[in-house]
This record gives C-alpha cells, sequence and structure tokens, in this order.
C-alpha cells in the first residue's frame, strides 16, 4: 500500500507509515548495504576460518560485547552531512561471520569435535569437557546442590521439612493468587493473538524450506508423552471429579442439586486440564523453537530472554536461570515417577494379592522403569522417544474407546457435549475467580462461604505444577518441532491436548461420577452404615431420596437393592470414600470378563509413559545443562544416561528414606518453584513479541543465523527495532570474571564501569538529570549553575524532584519501625521517581529511534533503576559526538 506519511530516521534512511499508522519501513536496500550483505552471505556459507560475534543486540539493554564484535575503532557505519550511509563492507563481514562444521559426523565427540565451533564456545558461556562430556559446571553445581539439599531436608526433618513447606505454600498461595490466576490468562489471550496474527503464525521453526523430521501423528505422540500428562491423566482421570463432586469451592452452597454439583466438578476438571494448563507449554516451546531453530541460539531457557537482555543471558544470570530449570524439573519427574510407582503398585496388588503395597515394590518399579529410560535414551529421540510415545498413546487411545463402549455410552458422549458447553459458558468467570472472599480469614458471614483452602489445594498448585514443567516440556517441544510453523505448534500443543484431556474426562471422570451415584444410592436403599472393606458411608445425600418413604415402599426397595447387590453393602464400592491411586482400578473392575484385560493395559500403558517422562527428561537436563547444543553439537549419550540415572536415583531415596510424607514435601516446593517460573514465562511472552516482530521485519536475512548477521541489514539501517548499544545488566559480568577464575578478562567491569553504576546507586536524581541533558546535547557543566536554558532549567528541576522524592522515601522506610504504615507512602515516593524515570527513557528512546514500550520502560526503572540508569547514560555517550567507550569526561571530574 502506499506510504501515508514519510520521514527519516537518524541516519537518513526513509521511514514510512503504513495505512493502518503502523510503523514500517521501506523494502529497497541501497546497492553498498546490498554489496556488503552478499559479500557477508558467502563469507558465511563458504565457511571462512575465524570469527567474531555479531554485534547485533536485541531490546531494550541487549547487546554482544563487543569486538568485543566490532573493535572500538570501528563501526558499521558513518552517516554523512547528506544522511547517506556509507558501510565498510570488511567491518560487516568480520562481525558476520562464524565457523561451523556442517559436515562433522552426528554420531560422537571423538577427535571430530574439536572441528566443530560451539556457539556456546562465541557466546562465552561457561563450559568445561572432560573425558568426552561436556556442561556448565555453574549450571550443574548450583541446579544439583539445591535439588540435592531439598530432597536430603525432605529425608533428614520430614517432619519440620513438611510442616515448613506447607506453610510456606500457604503463604504463596495467599499472597500470590491474583498472580498466578492473571498471570495464567496473560498467557491465554497472548497465544491467542500469535494464533490469530497472520504473518506470526506463518514462520517456521527453522529456515523457510526446513522440513518436518517427524509425522504430524508422531509429533503430536511424542509432545503427549513428553509432558508427564500421561501419568496425570490415569492419576486423576477418576479422582479429580469425584473429589470436586464431594468437596470444592460450592460445598457450602446447600442449594445446589447433585447433578449441579456433578457439572460443577467436571467443570473445573476441564479447568485445571485445558487451555489455561497447556498455554505455558505453547509459550515456551515457541520461543525456544524460534530462538534456537531460526536465530540458531543455543537451545536452553535462557535464550529465550535473549531477545530482551541480549548477551547478558549467557553469563551468570542465564546460569540461574537454566539451574533453576533443571531444579524445578529434577523435582518434577522423580515425584511423578514417585508417584506413579504407588499407583502402579495398587494395581498390580489388585491383580496379585499375595503381592504387597510395599516401599520395596515401590522401589523395585522406580529401578526397572529407570534401566529401561536408560535404554530408550541409547537408542536417541527417533527410535527412544517416539516408539514409546507412539505405542503408550495408542493404547491410551484404545482403552477410552473401549470403557466408552462398555459403559452407557449415550451418557459419556452427552456428558462430553453438554461440559465442553458449560465449560465454554463459564471460561472467563472460572479462569478470573481468585476466591477472593473465601481467602479472607474468619469473613464468613452467612456461613456459605466455600473453603479458604480450596485455592491453595487445587487450582494454585496446578498452576505452579504446570508451569514447573513447562522447561522440561517446551524444550522438548522446541526440539522435535523443527520445520514446524507456529500455528501448527498452537494447535498441536494447546487445541489437539486440551480436546484430548476433554475426551478423556468426560470418559473415565463420566464413569467414575455415575458409579458413585449408583453406589449412593444403592446404599442409601440398602441403610448402608459401612461399604466395601468397611469405609464409612456418610448418608447426607439420603435425606432427599428417603423423604416420604412408607413401610409399603420399604420392602420393594429393600427387594430391589439385594437383587442388585447380592452382596450387601460390603459389595457397594463408593470411590470417593477410596485413595485416589485407587479410583482408576475400582472402575475398571466393574466390568465382568475385561476387568484384568484393562487394568493390565492401564499399568503397561502407565510404565510406558513414565518411561517416556524420564528419556525425554533426561533428554532435556542434558541440553540445559549442556548449554543447550544444536542439532551439529553432538552430546554422548552417556550424558542423557547420567540424568536419567539421576532421576531414578532420587525418586528411590525419595520412596526409601521419605515415603509419602517426603513425596508430599516436594510436591510442595513445586509451588514456591513456580512462583519464579511464573514470572520468567511472563517475560518470555514479551520477549517473544520481540523476536517474532524481528523475524517479521524486511530487513532480517533470513538465510543467515544470528551470529552470522541475521539481523546486521536491520541493525545498520537501525529501523528502531530494538536496538541498544549497551546491555542492561553489564556490570553483572564480574560474575563471569569470577567463575571463570579470572580468566576471561574481558570480563571484568572497569573502574569507569563501577563508578558510573554506584553514583546511579547512591545519586539516582543526579544521574536522572544528567542523561536529560545529554539526550539535548546540551552543556552537563552547566547543570548547577543558573542557565537561561531551557533544557538545563527542565533538568535542575526534575533533579530536584526526584531527590526529594529519593530522601523522603529513605527517611519514611527508616521510620517504617516506629511509625507504622510509614513505608507506604515511601513506596508511593519510590514510584514517582520511577515514572520520572520511565518519561526519560520513553523519550530518549524516541530520539535515539530506539524500539521498545512504556510496559518494559516501567519494568525496566521499577526493578533495575541502577542499571537502567547506566545503560540509558552509555546509551547517550553512543550516540552524542565526541563520546567515547567509557566514562564521560564531565562525571569523572565531578567523581
Amino acid at each position: 500500500s502506499a506510504p501515508q506519511n514519510q520521514g527519516q530516521n537518524r541516519h537518513g534512511h526513509s521511514q514510512v507509515l503504513g495505512n493502518k499508522g503502523a510503523p514500517g519501513w521501506i523494502l529497497p536496500v541501497s546497492s553498498m548495504e546490498r554489496d556488503a550483505a552478499n559479500d557477508a552471505r558467502k563469507w558465511a556459507l563458504g565457511g571462512a576460518k575465524g570469527s567474531q560475534r555479531s554485534t547485533s543486540a536485541l531490546s531494550s539493554g541487549s547487546s554482544l560485547k563487543g569486538g568485543e564484535a566490532l573493535s572500538k575503532g570501528e563501526s558499521l557505519a558513518r552517516a554523512t552531512s547528506k544522511g547517506t550511509m556509507q558501510i565498510a563492507p570488511e567491518i560487516l563481514r568480520a562481525s558476520s561471520l562464524r565457523r561451523r562444521n556442517t559436515t562433522a559426523s552426528a554420531g560422537s565427540l571423538g577427535d571430530e569435535d574439536d572441528e566443530i565451533v560451539r556457539v556456546s564456545t562465541e557466546l562465552g558461556m561457561h563450559e568445561i569437557s572432560a573425558f568426552g562430556l561436556r556442561g556448565n559446571p555453574v549450571v550443574i553445581c548450583v541446579s544439583l546442590m539445591a535439588s540435592w539439599g531439598m530432597v536430603l531436608a525432605a529425608i533428614v526433618a520430614p517432619d519440620a521439612f513438611f510442616g515448613l513447606a506447607a506453610e510456606s505454600k500457604r503463604w504463596l498461595t495467599s499472597s500470590f493468587t491474583w498472580l498466578f490466576i492473571a498471570s495464567q490468562n496473560v498467557w491465554v489471550f497472548f497465544i491467542i493473538y500469535i494464533a490469530l496474527n497472520k504473518q506470526f503464525g506463518e514462520l517456521k521453526l527453522g529456515h523457510i524450506d526446513t522440513k518436518p523430521e517427524y509425522s504430524t501423528v508422531g509429533w503430536f505422540f511424542m509432545m503427549f508423552g513428553s509432558a508427564g500428562v500421561g501419568t496425570g491423566l490415569f492419576y486423576y482421570g477418576v479422582g479429580e471429579p469425584i473429589l470436586h463432586l464431594t468437596y470444592n469451592r460450592y460445598a457450602a452452597k446447600s442449594y445446589l442439586t447433585y447433578n449441579e454439583r456433578s457439572q460443577e466438578a467436571m467443570n473445573l476438571t476441564f479447568y485445571h486440564w485445558g487451555i489455561h494448563a497447556w498455554t505455558c507449554y505453547t509459550v515456551v516451546g515457541i520461543t525456544i523453537g524460534i530462538t534456537s531453530h531460526r536465530l540458531g541460539l543455543p537451545m536452553t531457557i535462557r535464550s529465550a530472554f535473549f531477545p530482551l537482555f541480549g548477551h547478558a543471558v549467557y553469563g551468570f544470570v542465564g546460569d540461574l536461570i537454566d539451574a533453576l530449570s533443571i531444579c524445578t524439573t529434577l523435582i518434577a519427574i522423580c515425584t511423578s515417577t514417585a508417584a506413579g510407582a504407588i499407583q502402579i503398585n495398587t494395581g498390580i496388588s489388585l491383580l496379585n494379592p499375595d503381592i504387597p503395597r510395599s516401599t520395596f515394590i515401590h522401589v523395585i518399579l522406580v529401578i526397572i522403569m529407570t534401566l529401561m529410560a536408560s535404554i530408550s535414551v541409547h537408542f536417541g529421540l527417533r527410535h527412544g522417544v517416539r516408539i514409546l510415545s507412539v505405542a503408550s498413546f495408542m493404547i491410551m487411545i484404545s482403552m477410552m474407546i473401549m470403557v466408552a463402549l462398555v459403559d452407557d455410552t449415550v451418557f459419556l458422549m452427552n456428558l462430553l457435549v453438554q461440559s465442553t458447553g458449560h465449560h465454554i459458558q463459564w471460561f472467563l468467570q472460572l479462569g478470573f475467580h481468585t476466591d477472593a472472599f473465601e481467602q479472607l480469614t474468619g469473613a464468613d458471614v452467612d456461613g456459605k462461604s466455600g473453603p479458604e483452602v480450596w485455592m491453595d489445594w487445587w487450582t494454585v498448585y496446578y498452576w505452579c505444577s504446570w508451569v514447573s514443567w513447562s522447561s522440561l516440556v517446551g524444550i522438548f517441544i522446541a526440539k522435535i518441532s523443527k520445520g514446524r510453523k507456529v500455528k501448527e505448534l498452537i494447535h498441536c500443543s494447546l487445541t489437539a491436548p486440551v480436546l484430548f484431556s476433554f475426551t478423556w474426562f468426560a470418559v473415565f471422570g463420566g464413569v467414575g461420577l455415575r458409579m458413585e451415584r449408583r453406589a449412593v444410592i444403592d446404599a442409601c436403599l440398602g441403610n448402608c452404615k459401612t461399604l466395601f472393606k468397611g469405609s464409612p458411608f456418610d448418608r447426607t445425600d439420603c435425606k432427599p431420596m428417603m423423604e416420604g418413604r412408607t413401610a409399603a415402599l420399604e420392602a420393594p426397595q429393600t427387594a430391589s437393592f439385594l437383587l442388585r447387590r447380592p452382596g450387601g453393602c460390603p459389595s457397594i464400592i463408593q470411590p470417593s470414600s477410596r485413595g485416589i491411586d485407587e479410583m482408576w482400578f475400582d472402575v475398571l473392575r466393574q466390568y465382568d470378563n475385561i476387568s484384568n484385560f484393562l487394568v493390565v493395559t492401564s499399568l503397561v500403558c502407565m510404565i510406558l509413559f513414565a518411561i517416556t517422562t524420564n528419556d525425554s527428561g533426561s533428554i532435556v537436563l542434558d541440553a540445559l545443562s549442556g548449554n543447550g547444543p544444536l542439532n551439529h553439537e553432538p552430546t554422548k549419550n552417556i550424558q542423557k544416561q547420567l540424568w536419567s540415572f539421576t532421576l531414578g536415583l532420587m525418586a528411590v531415596i525419595l520412596l526409601v528414606a521419605g515415603g509419602d510424607q517426603a513425596i508430599s514435601a516436594m510436591q510442595t516446593i513445586i509451588i514456591a518453584l513456580g512462583l519464579p517460573y511464573t514470572l520468567l514465562v511472563t517475560a518470555m511472552c514479551c520477549s517473544l513479541y520481540v523476536v517474532l516482530s524481528l523475524e517479521v521485519h524486511p530487513d532480517t536475512a533470513l538465510h543467515l543465523t544470528f551470529l552470522e548477521g541475521r539481523y546486521d541489514i536491520l541493525y545498520v539501517r537501525d529501523n528502531g527495532m530494538e536496538f541498544w548499544s549497551t546491555s542492561i545488566f553489564g556490570v553483572l559480568s564480574i560474575m563471569d570474571y569470577i567463575l571463570s577464575l579470572g580468566s576471561r578478562k574481558s570480563a571484568l567491569p572497569s573502574l569507569a564501569d563501577w563508578k558510573l553504576f554506584f553514583t546511579a546507586v547512591l545519586a539516582p536524581s543526579y544521574m536522572v538529570a544528567l542523561i536529560w541533558v545529554k539526550v539535548g546535547k546540551g552543556d552537563t557543566k552547566a547543570l548547577f549553575t543558573l542557565s537561561s536554558d531551557g533544557r538545563i532549567r527542565s533538568a535542575q528541576m526534575i533533579m530536584a524532584f526526584c531527590l526529594f522524592n529519593n530522601l523522603i522515601a529513605v527517611l519514611l522506610l527508616v521510620l517504617d519501625s516506629a511509625l507504622h504504615n510509614m513505608w507506604v507512602i515511601g513506596m508511593m515516593l519510590h514510584v514517582f521517581f520511577v515514572f520520572a524515570l520511565t518519561g526519560i527513557r520513553s523519550h530518549l528512546r524516541k530520539n535515539y529511534n530506539l524500539g521498545g514500550d512504556m510496559f518494559r520502560d516501567v519494568m525496566a526503572g521499577l526493578f533495575f533503576y541502577p542499571f537502567t540508569l547506566v545503560q540509558m547514560y552509555r546509551e547517550t555517550d553512543a550516540h552524542n559526538e565526541g563520546s567515547f567507550d567509557g566514562i564521560s569526561p564531565e562525571i569523572g571530574k565531578d567523581l
């Protein structure tokens, strides 16, 4: 479409606005730019020796340091007086090259590995190698120390640890329910937006000609099997609807009929296993898939934040992110494995009463599943996980169809359709419900408030559990989705699993609810007080049924009861009176002649899912601990097998030393780990939007990876697409210097860096005013003089305002111990300072044609204001004439 408005960016390139007012850029590339890009492409594709990291940087605060990528005496371009661009092709070449041996064997890490320049090495990630094994020592040590520390605490002092964990869980629920609920909805609407955006949806996870590695059916089966969802569907397939029927947030509403309570039970189950549950996997999977398969960055969680924070994520900050990911993955898988072993033992004992339900059997089952998983790991993705996933999922579908046919098929189909419609109707209301009034302790006025602890027991636990698995499932989804479009991944990782989960719970949950209903009716008619194995029967639901019952009706009803239940009350199995690990098998045992077959089939499927989860978990843990090796950077299978054994060992120790209480304690820990991961996934949404916007930009070189110069032309043109000259976390690179034992001297911040940082910490008001003057290219020496210059006077007013706010805020925080609630006013004053900082940062972005938005400006000022001030100051240095890469003369003199 013809442009409506036209202007020029700071380098003189024409910038246009499309018909809808959205920023756009003219497609033609200047001849010099084209020559430089083509020259760089020839070098990159020709495998030229020697490489330097690209100077391209993404987003607020991202950069690849250096020349550190370009040397200090070089630049990609210089603006002439006429505003035209002069590019030094050899400089663009130097910033765009990386050596990659694409012909190296993908089988082992022998001598050929020395010929491969690993992406992690080029990015400067911490890495050691010994005996053919590679890994990140910081990530491995931190994650294992944290994981084993929690396991040992749960074993040595189970009561104290469980009490502390439970108390922490209650506090997190009462304090952050709003965050867990709101973030889930943010993710849902964000993915809906991505799915409806045609440009984003058509992007491939890979080059434009990349073909999918797996068939669509096999791809979906692998995705479903890796998430640990198979084990969960068996464990909760019958149990969750039953538990919601007997005790849920609507339990105090005595006016609900039994049918309404049953429908609410199905609705809550659909909510916990529906769109909200699967969205976090989709967000992580797409983000990792884009950054790895398109940008050529390491396949780790830290890479998902590269579009936001740039090269900083490949240092100590990224190590902490990957360590947290490993910790959550380890705990999630080992607790799932232990819980699965307990349920499998229950089923085996039902088939053969001579086999007891004991810790010894649990341990044997875990050992067998771990050994089988290590064998599967050896055969790799295509011949290991894929085959197991297809087999387990086919068995799962077959079981569902058999039960649907042998039971009341019409009722189950009715229930599926009705429950789906009911969930759609209440989707928004249920999705935003936080139990706000129920969580008001001691504030139940009419006695009809729902349970105060229900959110703690169910929804918050579920959301934290799902997001704790997101690193495992997200990376695995990205790994197997190369060649798929973004919209395909959304459908396969979100739409299809949700529809299957709804069908699964409609069948098995419906069968369980029907069995519960029949048990209640028969127990009421038989005047039962105890049922199967002496379990007590609650006769509350008998009152409506028994009203108006006369002696004339009692005799035929008793005869009908004895006809249906020849064994009397002890033959009645009421699912709600049984353990959740028993409910599944109780339902299957009601089908004559095929009950044992169904039980055996389900046990086989449970074991296969446990093996598949361990296998896929080992692959992901190897990627996280090994700096995310790409396809051309193979690792030895022994590394994955070591992680497989670690998962099994952790589960065994939990079962032997801690038992059910230790497992419950570790499940409780998932809530605590879910909080930081909720924040990470939310930030990942922002990061994904940034990188998708870059990928659909016409100046992006789609045939190159990031290190080969994917965004070099876009950077040269300076099209306002998220490019800052310095990282927002620059001074944190000192941790990389320390962890490298001083060998990485380039990571050591200079004295000027530290002076600038501590000035931002101790005198932020002065820094804000100084930046304001520098953006307007004013005289910073006049900042403390009486001046008629408007920029200087406004800077002095800004400095006075910020200084007043900061001093009063600090004073009020100090006085809070004596004057209660003074901290609230202090925080309000700090927010005023953040608003001032945000306004100047937004002005800086607009003035220098940098990308970003108000939300990210506020977040940067609110949580990272010293780092933000340093970054903004460096940016003014980078754009003002006569500046240099260091502290400016005026602030140096002041210091």
